[in-house]
């Protein structure tokens, strides 16, 4: 692979909880990436990572869509809105 075929896709960081063991992370997006390393390695015997993906909660429910009334609303200044001469 070359320098001009790549794309980073993103640069985790290195973390360290209170236990000690270290774990990479990072964001994609609003997604949430950690990666921890598993238990067996591979057939070859290299270190094996499992990352995970969450996205965090929303903090409230969408608002209701209200339905599209038939005539577009009338902006200032917009003679769509006026009702004639006073």
């Amino acid at each position: 692979m070359t320098a001009a075929n790549r794309i980073l896709l993103l640069r985790p960081g290195e973390r360290t909880p209170v236990e000690g063991s270290t774990y990479p992370n990072a964001w994609l997006g609003k997604a949430s990436v950690v990666a921890f390393q598993a238990e067996e390695p591979d057939k070859f015997g290299n270190p094996v990572w499992q990352v995970f993906v969450t996205e965090p909660p929303s903090s409230s429910p969408p608002p209701p869509r209200s339905a599209p009334s038939s005539s577009p609303a009338a902006e200032p200044g917009d003679p769509r809105g006026t009702e004639g001469p006073p």
